[in-house]
């Protein structure tokens, strides 16, 4: 009797894609050192970290996970952001979680100064983080969505964070979500448990990247004021099935499996 190799992985992922289903996947889980990752402009990996600007005037920096994610609805992804090292005319300027998909790809990286590395990066979307509270970013410290690389220092305004305050040098667990129209945004202050949230609605994540996949990464950047900023923690998870889907792959699995015993035993 000959016996039959089944690969269950890729059986799994064609069956999925056959029954239109979306397959569990981790996504991405940490920074490990930047494997996996493309660092531009200065930007340094360290462990589960990332240094976007070291404290420095006039930076800008990305850092991006080398294979395109699905960015359909039911992903979420979590990270924390801290500034420290405050210096020149303000506590600034800021950072950017963005999705992308520049001809750059993974070595895109925009303006510094008030545009947080992120301007110029196109296709793309981004929420904002800064931790300025002199005025130079309308409305920080604070946090806001852009797309399409919109410059902030178009005086569209950032959304107040408060009582989770950007400049407190404390670390912030930032949680982000999307449901295929609404993304939603959470912050913690870890060291004090304060929290805050908001919502950006009609929000077609898709068609403002220019495909259902995309580059994910971090901006940073200074100009005549600087900041140390840091992300860590980071992990972006893709959508999973529904019960009833996984009930079809399952279901779907086990016809595959009985297939191959059948061939097996006749062979």
């Amino acid at each position: 009797m000959r016996k039959t190799s089944i690969h269950f992985l890729p059986g799994l992922t064609v069956l999925a894609a056959l029954l239109g289903i979306a397959p569990l996947s981790a996504g991405i889980l940490g920074f490990n050192g930047g494997v996996g990752y493309t660092a531009n402009g200065g930007a340094s990996f360290s462990g589960n970290s990332v240094t976007l600007t070291d404290g420095g005037f006039g930076e800008a920096r990305t850092a991006f996970f080398n294979t395109p994610q699905p960015i359909t609805a039911g992903w979420s992804a979590s990270f924390v952001y801290k500034a420290t090292n405050p210096g020149g005319i303000c506590f600034c300027d800021g950072a950017a979680f963005i999705f992308q998909n520049s001809p750059a790809g993974q070595n895109a990286v925009g303006i510094g100064g008030g545009d947080y590395g992120y301007v110029g990066i196109t296709p793309s979307a981004a929420v904002e983080f800064t931790p300025d509270s002199a005025g130079l970013s309308p409305g920080g410290p604070g946090t806001g969505f852009y797309q399409n690389a919109t410059a902030q220092s178009s005086q569209i305004s950032l959304i107040s964070t408060s009582p989770v305050l950007l400049n407190s040098m404390d670390q912030i667990m930032v949680a982000i979500s999307y449901n295929g129209s609404v993304l939603f945004e959470s912050l913690t202050d870890l060291a004090n448990s304060n929290t805050f949230s908001t919502s950006y609605t009609g929000v077609d994540l898709p068609t403002i990247v220019g495909g259902n996949t995309a580059f994910i990464g971090f901006s940073g950047g200074t100009g005549g004021g600087a900041a140390a900023q840091t992300i860590s923690d980071f992990s972006f998870v893709n959508p999973v099935p529904e019960p009833g889907s996984i009930f079809l792959l399952g279901s779907g699995l086990a016809g595959l499996l009985w297939r191959f015993r059948t061939k097996s035993g006749r062979a």
